[in-house]
């Protein structure tokens, strides 16, 4: 596959990620830009109930591969909330 049609490729099949502000009074642009510690991840995901199983083991799959990171910090104290 040459160049152009790697590009091609991308723009057809590459799934961006939707960025939505939570919070108005601080933006994620704004919070990027301050160097604080520690940072919060939130990650919402919205799937219909027989969806869920599914995006459990793709998490749980996903989760195994980042602790096995260099600089990973694991927190056994996070959770889901459904």
């Amino acid at each position: 596959m040459d160049a152009k049609a790697i590009n091609e490729f991308l723009r057809e099949e590459t799934i961006m990620p939707t960025f939505v502000e939570m919070d108005a009074r601080s933006t994620l642009s704004v919070q990027m830009e301050q160097d604080v510690r520690p940072v919060v991840l939130i990650n919402t995901f919205t799937v219909s109930a027989d969806e869920a199983p599914e995006l459990l083991k793709a998490w749980a799959e996903d989760a195994a591969w980042m602790k096995k990171q260099p600089g990973f910090i694991f927190n056994p104290t996070s959770s889901w909330h459904r």
